[in-house]
This record gives structure tokens, C-alpha cells and sequence, in this order.
């Protein structure tokens, strides 16, 4: 009888604490975003060293796919000793230039 007891307890504490749980909790969307610079206009321009060019450059910038804006676009200027830099800030379309 005593051992039956002990038996029938330890198989009740065991079973007791082995419940489902179907609260399932998902994890935290870590998914880092993706961002990308894609080049609308102004591309493959030549011209005279010291010379602008004619046509502005255009570049859209997306974060998973959407226009965003208030991302700094840093154009950096080359050639014979032109140190131009410049950064403006995506609008609300995503689009920056440089002219």
C-alpha cells in the first residue's frame, strides 16, 4: 500500500508538471532593414575638367522597399584638385541631388 502511495504521488508531481503551454510567445522582429541608393538620373555625363555637368544626379533612397527620408547622401566630388563635398538629406520622396 505504501508503495503504491509513493508511486501514485512521484507519477502525479511528474505529470503535473509536464502542461502544455499554448501561450507561445514569437520572438522580437530583429530583422534589420534593408536600405538601398538606387541612381534615378544623371548617370554616365562627361565632360570638359573643370566644367559642371549638365543634368543634376538623382538618387532615391528605400528602407524595404519604401521611400525614406532624412538620409544623408554624401557626394563627393573628383578630378583635378576638386574637393568638393556634398551632403543633403533625402526629402520626402527619398530623393536627393546633386546639380
Amino acid at each position: 500500500m505504501k508503495k503504491t502511495f509513493i508511486f501514485l504521488f512521484v507519477a502525479f508531481v511528474f505529470l503535473s508538471g509536464c502542461s502544455k503551454n499554448d501561450k507561445t510567445v514569437a520572438p522580437p522582429d530583429s530583422k534589420t532593414p534593408e536600405v538601398k541608393i538606387a541612381l534615378l538620373s544623371g548617370d554616365n555625363q562627361t565632360d570638359t575638367i573643370g566644367n559642371s555637368l549638365h543634368d543634376e544626379i538623382l538618387v532615391e533612397v528605400t528602407e524595404d522597399g519604401t521611400p525614406k527620408s532624412g538620409y544623408t547622401i554624401q557626394f563627393v566630388g573628383s578630378g583635378c584638385d576638386q574637393t568638393d563635398t556634398v551632403s543633403p538629406p533625402s526629402g520626402p520622396a527619398g530623393t536627393t541631388n546633386y546639380a
